[in-house]
């Protein structure tokens, strides 16, 4: 759960908000039509969200709590200084377009963790109905060439296995 979304998420979430409130707002000001301003408005936000993600994530900044402390406070201060001109010459705050950000930072991991829970528990409940719950516990009385048999019937719970660690080390 810890690692579901990082500083470095929000990070990157305060420039592409500045991307796609400034991408809106501009075009808006300028009289341009509604489509295009929602053209400019996506190709503004995914492009800043990509360079930025890009130098976020990147080794440099990540190697050293300096760099990514100085990284941080440049982008809080782009975003202020962003702010500051969109609510005085446009009139209008990016504070709602980063909370739309913040939303998607958030809730599509708490969302996919959902999907990943619901996809185990039902994994979990077609195992247990198939082999039980092993509170009897599990007698492995078979002869030697039964046991290939057995192996093969057990199958679904190597994978079952297999693809919850796999889930595991995801989420």
């Amino acid at each position: 759960m810890k690692k579901l979304f990082t500083i470095d998420d929000f990070m990157v979430a305060f420039v592409s908000a500045l991307g796609y409130g400034l991408g809106y707002t501009i075009p808006m000001h300028l009289g341009w039509p509604q489509l295009a301003c929602l053209a400019a408005c996506f190709a503004l936000g995914i492009a800043l969200e990509e360079i930025i993600g890009k130098i976020v994530f990147s080794k440099t900044v990540q190697q050293k709590t300096v760099n990514r402390v100085f990284t941080y406070a440049a982008i809080l201060l782009v975003f202020l200084i962003a702010e500051l001109v969109s609510t005085r010459l446009l009139g209008a705050s990016l504070m709602e377009d980063l909370e739309e950000e913040f939303a998607w930072v958030v809730g599509l991991p708490v969302l996919g963790l959902i999907v990943n829970l619901l996809i185990r528990w039902y994994r979990v409940r077609k195992i247990r109905k198939l082999y039980g719950d092993g509170s009897e516990g599990y007698v492995f009385d078979l002869k030697d060439k039964d046991i290939e048999e057995t192996n093969q019937q057990n199958q679904p719970i190597l994978i079952f296995c297999l693809l919850s660690s796999l889930v595991s080390g995801i989420v």
